[in-house]
């Protein structure tokens, strides 16, 4: 009898890919304007989002944060507010504020700043930071229209 026999060479390696984000969009739908002419946030129509770090292992990590940027209002006297998108059919007199809305997170009823100038850490024991989003009078006349806005959030991890 013949026999031959060959060593098996088993290669690869064991990788904490890069960290990404979801994002879910934030849709209001119709907001009455008399929820805003009380001169406070439209709480009422607030909505929650999540933010999400996904792809890699946070356990691994050292520290996380987030970071928002966006168009401030200038109509708006705090650095929170959002400004919404300007053009033909446009509300007016109205932003949005992001608010913190995780005890994990310590974030419970944190307003976000959104001109990137704070950064706020992630707990690494949970991958998803819940918040929500509110209408908010700018003191500015208050115009019926279309209020949409954006912001760039930024993880940075290590």
């Amino acid at each position: 009898m013949t026999a031959a026999s060959e060593t098996l060479t088993v290669q690869g390696k064991v990788t904490n890919p890069a960290c990404t984000l979801l994002l879910e969009p934030v849709v209001f739908g119709d907001v009455p304007i008399s929820a805003l002419e009380t001169g406070s946030p439209a709480e009422e129509y607030a909505k929650t989002f999540n933010v999400t770090v996904t792809s890699c292992m946070l356990s691994t990590l050292r520290s996380a944060s987030l970071k928002f940027e966006g168009t401030r209002d200038p109509a708006y006297s705090t650095q929170y507010g959002l400004q919404t998108t300007p053009g033909a059919g446009a509300a007016q007199g109205v932003a949005i504020n992001l608010v913190g809305d995780d005890e994990a997170h310590n974030m419970k009823g944190v307003q976000i700043r959104t001109d990137g100038g704070v950064s706020y850490p992630l707990t690494l024991s949970k991958s998803t930071l819940q918040m929500k989003a509110v209408y908010v009078p700018t003191g500015a006349a208050l115009v019926p229209g279309t209020a949409n806005s954006t912001v760039t959030v930024t993880l940075t991890y290590s």
